[in-house]
């Protein structure tokens, strides 16, 4: 009898050696809840003396100074683009990287006098970030302005802009909205180019486009020209809307 029980205490033994040496099963932890939703945003209910189909345009536009404002990241920071701006805003921003409030908003003009107002999102310097007016009472990007590319507008509707293109290059357009019309019409065009393979002062040409030929022109000229571009002397009255309202 104590033969066959310390043969069969022997077994148990070896048995627990082995399942020692085994490695215990994962176990699959299936979650029982989702994670927290971000919480919406409340967008205004209305945006001052802006025609409802702009509201899409302005939503974006007080999401991104929502974000910023608040310093919440969010895949949908990138809406600026919907709202026409190309590059972070940083005008938005003080010496010590603060933001400033009511800094960043928008302007309402009928800037051809057709009867469709135009919207310009703009800071409160003031500097135009972008343009669109309405085609069958949908918004219509016609264009956008940031730190290299100036945009200035004039009483009678003309619109400057300055281009810094780098690179010794520097290019200046004027454009028109005409009447009904969903795109900008350009009006003159000069530039200058700075030609590297050749030895200072020569090197930099001035040029005025007509029907797509070149006519040189002096530099004394181009400067003129570029002062009345970025700050011309009848500059049209936009009145800012902070999107904060």
């Amino acid at each position: 009898m104590r033969k066959y029980l310390g043969i069969g205490l022997l077994c148990l033994c070896l048995l627990a050696l082995c399942t020692c040496g085994q490695a215990e099963p994962v176990q699959t932890i299936v979650p029982t809840t989702q994670p927290p939703a971000t919480q919406p945003i409340k967008y205004p209910a209305s945006y001052k003396d802006a025609p409802e189909a702009y509201k899409p345009v302005l939503d974006s536009l007080y999401h991104l100074v929502h974000c910023i404002r608040n310093d919440v990241y969010d895949d949908k920071l990138w809406t600026w683009f919907d709202a026409g701006i190309t590059v972070p805003p940083g005008l938005a921003f003080d010496e010590d990287d603060e933001f400033r409030h009511n800094s960043i908003g928008y302007a309402i003009k009928d800037i051809n006098n057709d009867g469709v107002p135009e919207l310009l999102i703009m800071s409160d310097l003031p500097y135009v970030l972008s343009l669109f007016t309405l085609k069958d009472n949908e918004p219509v990007h016609l264009e956008s302005y940031e730190h290299r590319r100036l945009g200035a507008f004039a009483a009678d509707g003309t619109i400057y802009t300055s281009i810094y293109s780098g690179a010794g290059a520097w290019d200046l357009y004027s454009h028109e909205l005409k009447k009904g019309a969903s795109e900008l019409t350009e009006l003159t065009q000069f530039y200058y180019y700075t030609h590297f393979s050749e030895p200072p002062p020569n090197n930099i040409n001035y040029y005025q486009v007509i029907d797509g030929e070149e006519h040189d022109i002096s530099k004394e000229k181009f400067l003129e020209i570029q002062e009345k571009y970025e700050n011309p002397p009848n500059p049209m009255p936009l009145t800012f809307i902070s999107i904060e309202q």
